[in-house]
């Protein structure tokens, strides 16, 4: 393009003009996509960063669940050495040796010291057939009856059927969580 007469500009200025033209409007589209690409980059990084925290998640549930069932099952055999104790079988034999059972220290005395061996237990009790409570560890409860709560008289019912057993998790009638173990 030639300059038109008269007029001061050169080759060389017009090459600088159309230059200036092409940088702005380069300039204008990237000002106008720069939002879009920081929009599109920070959807992209939050569904990583979101995935990343599902899956250590899941980990770390996974762990704790595993950790409560290994807790579980060593309650669970801890109960059934318990039971099958001969302080425990023989208490049971007959309503006579139960009376004795619930009159005797030393008995008393061992089945405290297997609670503190296998527990901490809150509640840890032999109950005969109808539900009534012949030793407890620390002696309290003695003469009652099994708490008339449904989880406990669920796992008290299958341990007389002859299924060791424990309830799921539950909130009890005093408001704290527990798991209740049965075995005959």
């Amino acid at each position: 393009m030639r300059p038109r007469e008269g007029s001061r500009e050169t080759h060389g200025q017009m090459r600088t003009t159309l230059a200036a033209r092409v940088v702005r409007a380069v300039t204008a589209v990237l000002l106008l996509l720069m939002p879009l690409f920081g929009f599109i980059g920070y959807r992209i990084s939050r569904d990583i960063v979101r995935e990343q925290i599902v899956q250590r998640q899941r980990i770390a549930t996974a762990a704790a669940m595993a950790t409560v069932d290994r807790l579980v099952a060593v309650a669970g055999h801890d109960i059934q050495l318990i039971a099958e104790d001969g302080l425990i079988e023989r208490a049971l034999e007959s309503p006579e040796s139960a009376r004795e059972l619930a009159a005797n220290d030393w008995q008393q005395l061992q089945l405290d010291k297997m609670a503190a061996l296998t527990g901490p237990w809150e509640r840890l009790v032999i109950a005969d057939a109808a539900g009534k409570i012949l030793l407890s560890a620390g002696g309290q409860h003695v003469g009652e009856s099994i708490p008339d709560d449904p989880a406990v008289r669920e796992v008290f019912l299958r341990a007389r059927k002859g299924e060791t057993t424990h309830s799921d998790a539950y909130l009890s009638s005093t408001g704290r969580r527990a798991i209740v173990f049965g075995t005959p």
